[in-house]
Order: C-alpha cells, then sequence, then structure tokens
C-alpha cells in the first residue's frame, strides 16, 4: 500500500489486528510513485472524491490493473472491465469481489494491465501536445 494519511496508523492496526502484516506492504508516501508502482500487483483506489486521478494513470502506464470507485474524473480514465474496474461508492463488497477476481486470475491482470497501459498511452506528452494544437487549429 503506497501512501500515507489520516487513516494509516489505523489500518496498520487493523493489519495487524488481522493477521496480515506480513502479506501487506504499507511503504508510506513515495516520492517517485512511477517506480513504487512497479513493486504493486494492481492499483485499488478507494477515494471518496477524485478529480483527475493522476495515481490511475501511473497506474496504467506501468500495466497494473485498476479496481477504482466510479467517482470524479476516474471514470474518463477506466473503460470498465477492459482496462480495469469502477465500482459505484462505497460498495466495498464490491470492490473486494473484483481484487479477489484479479487475484486469481493472473492472465486476466496481465490482460487488464496490458490494456491499461494502451489506453494510458493517449495521455503522454506528445499526445496531449498534438491534441491541444488541433483544439488550436479548429478555433484560429
Amino acid at each position: 500500500m503506497i501512501g500515507d494519511g489520516s487513516l494509516f496508523e489505523e489500518v496498520k492496526s487493523l493489519l495487524k489486528e488481522e493477521g496480515l502484516e506480513n502479506d501487506i506492504v504499507l511503504s508510506g508516501y513515495q516520492k517517485n510513485s512511477v517506480s513504487a508502482m512497479k513493486g504493486v500487483d494492481m492499483l485499488c483506489l478507494t477515494s471518496e472524491n477524485e478529480g483527475f486521478g493522476m495515481v490511475v494513470l501511473e497506474a496504467m502506464a506501468a500495466a497494473k490493473p485498476v479496481v477504482s470507485f466510479d467517482v470524479g474524473g476516474v471514470r474518463n480514465l477506466i473503460v470498465e472491465a477492459e482496462s480495469g474496474f469502477l465500482i459505484p461508492f462505497p460498495d466495498v463488497e464490491k470492490m473486494a469481489e473484483k481484487l479477489f477476481t484479479l487475484l486469481q486470475s493472473p492472465e486476466l491482470m496481465l490482460k487488464i494491465g496490458k490494456k491499461g497501459e494502451i489506453e494510458a498511452g493517449a495521455y503522454t506528452m506528445p499526445v496531449m501536445v498534438q491534441r491541444l494544437e488541433n483544439l488550436y487549429d479548429k478555433i484560429d
């Protein structure tokens, strides 16, 4: 688990209570999230609000499958069941179900991760510059 916040200590205690402290790594804040993404199996985004969802793009660019609540701009990045899964907020049971589905199927994780990597390519700097230039050409 990457990141920290107001619930970090609570999550740490809960993992210990449940005997999961050796199964889930709490890495805390990472300055370079792109490098940190290489060490994860998937992204599970449980945010109640998310403006754009940069972390989703970072995961997708690293070919990691994404399971996220369907909030904010995240819904514009994920193609349901192709490049990730969008879960209605706050359905944690459905989120757990999708996470378990992915964990049980390395082939599905790979397939969704690769599709996400392709989708994330639409947000690279050269592509975004070209899209902006095209927009300016239409206005001009």
